[in-house]
C-alpha cells in the first residue's frame, strides 16, 4: 500500500479523485491527448466486467512514458480549495486519503500536490519508465470476509481495509465521490457525500450532497479528534 503510515487517529476523510478532487478524469484526458478516446469509449460500452474492463483500459497506455503520464496529470486542475480543506481536517486530527480506480503513479502525484496522507489505487506496471499496459488490482479492492458489500471489486473494500489499518470505525469515516463507482463507499461510510454528481445511484446512497466545486461544505462535518 502506498504511503500509509499508521498512527493514533480516530477519524478519516476519503476522497475519490477523478471528477472529485480533479476537474475531469485522468484516463479521459489521456485518451484525448494520446488518441485512443474511441477505443476507450468502446471498452466502456462493451465490457461490463470490472476486472476485465480495468485490464483492457490499462492496455491502452502501453508504450506511454511515465514522463508523459505525469505531464498529463500535472496539467489537470484540482478543485481550488482542496489543499486548504485537507489541511483543516488534518489540523484537527483526521487522516486523509484518496481511493481511486485510476493508477498509483497518478494518485500519488495528486496526493502529494494536495497534502493528503495516503492513496489507494490500481498499480500500473512500468519497464524502463514506460507503461507495459499491464495493471495489478490490489487485494484491498477485492472482496473478503470483512467487506461491506458483495461486489467482487469495490472502493468500499479499500475503505474498510484502510480503516482497519488505522483502527478507525467506519462510522468515523467521511467519504466523498461523484459517480456510481463511489456509491458503495459513500453509502457505507459514516458520512457519505455526493460531490457535484448527477448519478442517481450515488445520490440515493449519499447522506449529503454538495452541488458546487468546493469542499468548504465538508468542514461542517468535521469533529476534532480527542
Amino acid at each position: 500500500m502506498h504511503s500509509i503510515k499508521p498512527k493514533p487517529v480516530s477519524k478519516m476523510l476519503i476522497f475519490d479523485m477523478d471528477n472529485t478532487i480533479l476537474y475531469g478524469r485522468f484516463i479521459d484526458t489521456a485518451a484525448k491527448q494520446l488518441g485512443f478516446f474511441d477505443k476507450l469509449a468502446q471498452i466502456r460500452v462493451q465490457t461490463r466486467d470490472v476486472r476485465q474492463r480495468t485490464h483492457q483500459i490499462a492496455a491502452l497506455l502501453a508504450g506511454v512514458s511515465l514522463e508523459t503520464i505525469l505531464e498529463i496529470i500535472a496539467d489537470m486542475q484540482l478543485v481550488s480549495d482542496t489543499k486548504d480543506v485537507v489541511s483543516a481536517f488534518k489540523d484537527i486530527g483526521y487522516v486523509t486519503g484518496i481511493i481511486s480506480d485510476s493508477y498509483d503513479c497518478v494518485t500519488e502525484y495528486v496526493k502529494e500536490l494536495a497534502g493528503i496522507n495516503f492513496s489507494l489505487s490500481n498499480w500500473l506496471e512500468f519497464k524502463d519508465q514506460t507503461a507495459t499496459g499491464r495493471v495489478y488490482i490490489p487485494e484491498y479492492f477485492q472482496n473478503s470476509a470483512e467487506c461491506l458489500c458483495e461486489h467482487e471489486i469495490c472502493k468500499s473494500h479499500a475503505m474498510s481495509y484502510v480503516a482497519r489499518v488505522y483502527g478507525i470505525s467506519i462510522k468515523d469515516v467521511i467519504a466523498v465521490g461523484d459517480s456510481e463507482n463511489d456509491a458503495c463507499m459513500v453509502k457505507n461510510a459514516g458520512t457519505g457525500v455526493a460531490f457535484c454528481s448527477v448519478d442517481k445511484l450515488l445520490l440515493e446512497s449519499a447522506d449529503f450532497q454538495i452541488e458546487v466545486k468546493s469542499f468548504q461544505e465538508l468542514l461542517k462535518f468535521a469533529r476534532p479528534v480527542t
